[in-house]
């Protein structure tokens, strides 16, 4: 009862900073005071909340790399024309890429992370091929391989094909890897609901914040590029698989320093 209690109590703050910046935070650009709104905040809670099951340690590496993902993403994207952001509406750029992007990396981790930890573990099992890593990573290799050669030489822009490299491929390895400790349905939800919820967000943030380019998309749903709630369901699934890799021991000192996690 006191973990709910605290829980609520931090909705209940998180909610009125969020309403402080929708309404005297109107001088920043679009993008910033949403990312402030829709992202930093609920990433806040997942990490605050009280009574969770995330290791913060792993949560942390996995947003690290997040990071460095995002930054080739959106170099990538801006270069190619898959997407872009109008100046107005971010309040900086570093290495490349927006500074609420990285908000985003945080985001999307946070919560696809956050919604895995929390499902109660199904007793459905679903049962797939499992391969050895070595033959699987080769396999994974190869098709990335193809995809990119494809890239060069006939429609660089197009977003199902960099997120085939990016996110579609390498979902499968963390899928059918030998020794993955993934509950599945848990992971089927989690992916499914990461999908939905892009279709709100997008919603919300590409009218002032950012937008796709026509060539680039296979379609919209209400707007929302197909391609997108793709990247949220794949993505999610990379994410949800590397941070259940990660192991619990620190890499080089065999434990970690702080063992409440």
């Amino acid at each position: 009862m006191k973990q709910k209690g605290s829980n609520l109590k931090l909705v209940l703050i998180l909610t009125i900073l969020g309403l402080l910046v929708l309404i005297l935070g109107s001088q920043l650009p679009s993008y910033t005071r949403l990312a402030l709104v829709f992202l930093i905040l609920p990433t806040l809670f997942v990490f605050l909340k009280n009574g969770n099951h995330i290791d913060k340690k792993k949560l942390l590496v996995t947003c690290f790399l997040a990071i460095i993902a995002t930054i080739i993403w959106d170099n990538i994207a801006i270069e190619f024309k898959v997407w872009d952001f109008p100046m107005e509406s971010v309040i900086g750029w570093l290495f490349g890429a927006p500074i609420e992007e990285y908000f985003f990396a945080f985001w999307i981790v946070a919560m696809s992370v956050g919604i895995y930890t929390s499902l109660h573990k199904k007793r459905t099992v679903i049962n797939v091929p499992h391969f050895k890593i070595v033959p699987l990573i080769m396999l994974v290799a190869v098709l990335q391989i193809l995809v990119l050669y494809s890239l060069i030489f006939h429609n660089p822009e197009s977003y199902i094909k960099w997120l085939l490299v990016f996110a579609i491929i390498p979902s499968f390895f963390y899928i059918f890897r030998k020794g993955e400790k993934i509950s599945y349905p848990k992971l089927i939800l989690t992916a499914s609901i990461m999908g939905l919820i892009t279709i709100p967000y997008d919603y919300i943030f590409m009218s002032h914040s950012w937008y796709h380019y026509d060539t680039a998309i296979i379609g919209r749903i209400v707007g929302v590029p197909i391609d997108d709630i793709l990247f949220s369901f794949f993505t999610s699934i990379t994410i949800i698989g590397f941070y259940t890799s990660v192991p619990h021991n620190h890499p080089f000192t065999g434990k970690w320093l702080d063992k409440d996690i």
